[in-house]
């Protein structure tokens, strides 16, 4: 008895991989990231040389998390330049967008927290090259920081949902896939023919058997044209 496998194959892959859409998605990450990397270099350089802040885990973590971005992103690109059929690839691919969804949410919880709590001044050093001297310049400088959290913020969540993005991708064309190979399976199995089943050593129709009478003694005549029984 045969059994319709549902492990999908390079070929079927191809077929149903959305290319143009995960070209998209590749480009929009990579903007994204680049955005995301610039908008958090500008928040150190504020908190650090303006207001002289001293580094914590949130400057840390915003570099460590635009490595995982750009991973997904190359990840990304891979697929749509020479591996469209690898299953292999696209779920490494996934795997580098889950990563980027974790350390997604990772930022849009610090940024988050930027813009309830606000700036920490008791963070900032009170030494004399500080160049916050000012009250006007202060709150300039802080309405940067504030503006570049929220910039921050709102790139973090188009990246979180371009991995989900990503990932809806991957199941959906995993799921068609496997529903294809399963229909053709079957397919297959009821569209074989019925192998017709002659006895042997049949007769044949309208041959000299005298010959060897004993062969053919009590078999039915088939006929050479039809192949069919002829009584």
């Amino acid at each position: 008895m045969q059994t319709s496998s549902i492990v999908p194959t390079a070929e079927a892959w191809g077929r149903y991989w959305p290319q143009i859409i995960v070209t998209i998605i590749a480009i929009i990450q990579l903007i994204l990231s680049l955005i995301a990397v610039g908008l958090h270099s500008g928040i150190v350089y504020i908190e650090i040389a303006i207001f002289c802040a001293s580094a914590s885990s949130k400057h840390v973590m915003g570099y460590i998390c635009w490595l995982f971005f750009t991973a997904s992103w190359i990840a990304t690109c891979c697929i749509t330049c020479c591996n469209r059929s690898s299953i292999c690839c696209a779920t490494y691919a996934l795997a580098q967008n889950v990563a980027a969804f974790i350390f997604s949410a990772v930022l849009i919880d610090y940024c988050r927290k930027f813009l309830v709590d606000g700036f920490d001044i008791g963070s900032s050093s009170s030494s004399s090259y500080c160049s916050y001297s000012s009250t006007t310049n202060y709150i300039s400088q802080l309405n940067t920081l504030t503006s570049l959290d929220k910039s921050l913020l709102a790139i973090a969540v188009l990246i979180l949902l371009s991995t989900l993005a990503f990932a809806g991708i991957y199941i959906y064309t995993f799921i068609r896939v496997c529903l294809s190979n399963r229909t053709n399976t079957n397919s297959r199995l009821y569209a074989e023919p019925m192998a017709p089943r002659f006895p042997p050593n049949p007769r044949p129709f309208n041959d000299v058997y005298q010959q060897n009478p004993a062969v053919y003694m009590n078999q039915p005549v088939l006929c050479a044209k039809c192949r069919q029984s002829a009584f």
